[in-house]
C-alpha cells in the first residue's frame, strides 16, 4: 500500500499533536498547518513539514487557498481538518485539489451538528434524550420562558466550544439579563439566538466515533474526571469506559446524519438512574483524542486508511480503566476551580494525585511541543486576560 502524505491543520494545539503522533507512528509523513507562530504540532520532531495560513474564522477563503497551495507544494494525498476549520473546508472544498482526499461530511451535515439548536431538534426527531430546551424566537419570549424553566439553567450560544458562550443562570431575572447581555456581547443575529437548557445532574461522558458514509467504523467512550472550567467545559482528566446506552444514542445520531469522518458527542449521564442526555456534538476531532489513541483506539490512523482505501475494518476494542491527563489544562483550571469548590482540601488532594497512565500533552521523547504549548497559552493570556480566550470570529 502506498502511504500518501497527509496535511493536518489547527496545528497549534494538543489535538493536532495527538493526530500527528498517531499518524507518524504508523509511518505516515504529516505536513502541519497552523496560525503564525505557536505551532505545537508543527514544532514536533514528528512533523515532516509545516506551513502557516490566515485565520479560518475571518478569512475562510484565504485559509482554504493556503491549504490548497500547501497540498500541491508537498504533494499531499490526504487532508484531515482537525478543529472548526472543518467548516470552511466543507463549504469551499471545490477550491481544493480534486485529487486531495478529504474524509469529512457535507457542509450541511457539519453545520447541523455544530449548531446546538439544530442538534437538539434533530436529537428529538430520532428519539435521543436531551435536557429540557427552549428556542426563543426573540427577547420577548424570555419572560415566559424564565417563569417556566427550572433553575439552575444554562444559556448556550448555538455555535461555541470549550464552554465558551455558555452561561449558568439561577433565577428569572438572571436569565433575562444574561441572555440580553450575551446577544449584545457576541453580536448574535436574530436567526441564531442562543438556546436555553435546564441544567441536568450527572457525570460527563463523551463518545467519539469514526463513520464511513453513515456506517460506524470505530467507537470509544470516556468518562470525565475533571474539566478545565468549574461546572463543565474542556476535559483535563478522564478514564476510558464503556456505556452502551450512550454509544447507542451516538450511533443513532450520526447514522441518521449519514455522517462521514470523526465526531464526538458529549452527554450527561445519571449513573443512579441509568439516564443520559445529549449535550452537544463536536463534528471534528476532540481535545482528548490522545486518550483514545493511548487506550488502543487509533482513530486518526483508521481515518487516514478510510480516506486512502475507501473503507476500513470496524475497530471497537480498547483498554478500559486507562486514565489520561492534560497537564497544562489542569493547571489552568486550578485557578477557576479553587475559589468555587466547597471542599478545597479534597480538590487539592485529588489534583495532586498523579494516578494517570498517560499525559495528553507532555511526551518524554518530544518535549518541545509541550513548551511551545505553554508559551502559546501564556501569550494568549497576556493579550486577552482570559484563560479560555475567544479568537475573532470564533463564535460568529
Amino acid at each position: 500500500m502506498k502511504k500518501e502524505r497527509v496535511i493536518i491543520t489547527y496545528g497549534w494545539c494538543r489535538v493536532a499533536y495527538a493526530v500527528l503522533r498517531c499518524l507518524s507512528e504508523h509511518g505516515v509523513k504529516v505536513i502541519v498547518g497552523g496560525p503564525e507562530g505557536g505551532m505545537m504540532a508543527g514544532r514536533s520532531k514528528y512533523a515532516f513539514a509545516s506551513f502557516t495560513y490566515p485565520s479560518p474564522y475571518t478569512d475562510p477563503i484565504g485559509f482554504v487557498d493556503a491549504v490548497a497551495e500547501a497540498a500541491r507544494r508537498y504533494d499531499a494525498g490526504v487532508y484531515i481538518p482537525i478543529h472548526e476549520e472543518i467548516m470552511p473546508v466543507a463549504q469551499y472544498r471545490d477550491r481544493l485539489p480534486d485529487e486531495l482526499k478529504i474524509p469529512i461530511s457535507s457542509y450541511g451535515a457539519i453545520l447541523k451538528a455544530y449548531d446546538k439548536g439544530t442538534t437538539m431538534a434533530h436529537a428529538i426527531s430520532v428519539d435521543v434524550p436531551i435536557p429540557e430546551t427552549y428556542h426563543p424566537f426573540g427577547v420577548d419570549d424570555l419572560e415566559t420562558i424564565s417563569k417556566n424553566i427550572e433553575y439552575p439553567s444554562l444559556i448556550k450560544l448555538r455555535k461555541s466550544n470549550s464552554a465558551k458562550g455558555v452561561f449558568k443562570v439561577t433565577s428569572p431575572n438572571d436569565l433575562v439579563s444574561r441572555y440580553k447581555e450575551a446577544i449584545e456581547t457576541f453580536n448574535v443575529a436574530d436567526d441564531s439566538l442562543p438556546i436555553i437548557q435546564k441544567y441536568v445532574p450527572g457525570n460527563v461522558y463523551a463518545v467519539s466515533m469514526l463513520f464511513n458514509h453513515g456506517k460506524m467504523r470505530a467507537k470509544f467512550t470516556r468518562k470525565n474526571i475533571r474539566e478545565k472550567t468549574y461546572g463543565g467545559g474542556t476535559c483535563t482528566k478522564c478514564v476510558s469506559v464503556r456505556n452502551e446506552i450512550l454509544e447507542n444514542y451516538a450511533e443513532k445520531m450520526l447514522s441518521s446524519l449519514d455522517w462521514h469522518g470523526v465526531a464526538m458527542m458529549e452527554f450527561k449521564y445519571d449513573e443512579r438512574r441509568g439516564k443520559g442526555y445529549l449535550l452537544e456534538i463536536n463534528p471534528r476531532y476532540h481535545g482528548t483524542i490522545n486518550h483514545d489513541v493511548e487506550s488502543g483506539m487509533p482513530i486518526p490512523y483508521l481515518h487516514y486508511l478510510m480516506a486512502l482505501n475507501g473503507d476500513v475494518e470496524p475497530h471497537y476494542d480498547y483498554q478500559l480503566g486507562l486514565k489520561s491527563r492534560w497537564i497544562l489544562g489542569d493547571v489552568i483550571g486550578l485557578v477557576d476551580h479553587l475559589p468555587k469548590t466547597k471542599n478545597k482540601l479534597r480538590f487539592i488532594r485529588d489534583f495532586l494525585t498523579f494516578d494517570e497512565d498517560n499525559y495528553m500533552d507532555l511526551k518524554k521523547d518530544d518535549i518541545k511541543p509541550f513548551l511551545i504549548q505553554i508559551l502559546y497559552y501564556l501569550k494568549k493570556f497576556l493579550k486577552t486576560g482570559s484563560r479560555n480566550p475567544i479568537d475573532e470570529g470564533m463564535l460568529g
